[in-house]
């Protein structure tokens, strides 16, 4: 897969907006494909919970980058969507 399409260039299972200067940096990433870069995007995961909330409600299973809330971060997880099939079998 071209680098410029591929969402971890070195495949070390963290996304490249995480290793490239993050949402805040000038590199622009839509975690959950809503249209909406990260930084305007107020449920960045789309899991229904506001970032905001995920981020102050204390809870550990609700975190920013864990996209089936099972409190293991996206990057650490191998399957991020808890869809049964391995991240790496999906891209």
């Amino acid at each position: 897969m071209d680098d410029a399409v591929d969402d971890d260039d070195d495949n070390d299972n963290i996304l490249d907006v995480d290793e490239v200067g993050g949402v805040t940096g000038a590199y622009r990433y839509d975690h959950d494909n809503d249209g909406i870069w990260d930084m305007a995007d107020t449920d960045d995961d789309n899991d229904g919970l506001s970032d905001w909330f995920e981020v102050n409600d204390g809870n550990a299973l609700t975190g920013q980058f864990d996209h089936d809330n099972d409190g293991i971060d996206d990057k650490a997880d191998d399957d991020d969507d808890n869809d049964g099939i391995l991240d790496e079998l999906e891209v």
